[in-house]
């Protein structure tokens, strides 16, 4: 009903604000399937992740990154990790985003799930990544200054010996 009166961009940061706000509501409907949280299905998958990590070699750092992603986003949606859908993730997204996390952190955020979902699915441990139809974030891009040609001999002139100058001229 609300298509006649708003627009596309107006509907769909009305969803996006709807889905953030009632995240943590419960809307309850007749369910005759329920699925329990097994907590040790997500740490094993983990773990098998982790171990996979260090068999392609990344550092303990980025390893370290991925599990940190990994640990708080499964503890935020409280789900086994076979049971996250696409509006789970995107839930989740806005969260960080309405609590005014930087974009960067975001991107690096999606991105860690998503190898992991990848890496999910490519081992037959989920049938679907929750990623699929899921877009990526795009992040502003600092525009770097190209100095001018006069800019440039102002500075070669100022260069106290030849290291200085060698350096000036790499630029």
């Amino acid at each position: 009903k609300l298509q006649k009166d708003l627009t596309e961009e107006q509907l769909r940061n009305l969803k996006d604000t709807l889905i953030v706000q009632l995240y943590d509501c419960e809307i309850q409907q007749n369910v005759y399937d329920l699925t329990l949280l097994n907590e040790d299905d997500n740490v094993k998958i983990l773990e098998r992740y982790a171990v996979d990590m260090i068999v392609q070699g990344l550092s303990r750092k980025t390893m370290k990154a991925y599990m940190w992603s990994l640990k708080r986003f499964f503890n935020e949606v409280n789900k086994n990790y076979k049971d996250i859908h696409k509006d789970d993730v995107l839930i989740y997204i806005g969260k960080l985003k309405s609590q005014n996390y930087k974009q960067n952190t975001i991107v690096n955020q999606r991105h860690n799930l998503e190898a992991f979902f990848k890496w999910a699915y490519d081992n037959e441990f989920i049938y679907r990544s929750p990623f699929a139809g899921v877009p990526r974030i795009k992040t502003d891009t600092v525009k770097k200054e190209i100095l001018t040609d006069e800019e440039l001999e102002m500075l070669r002139d100022n260069c106290k010996n030849i290291k200085e100058l060698a350096t000036i001229d790499l630029l």
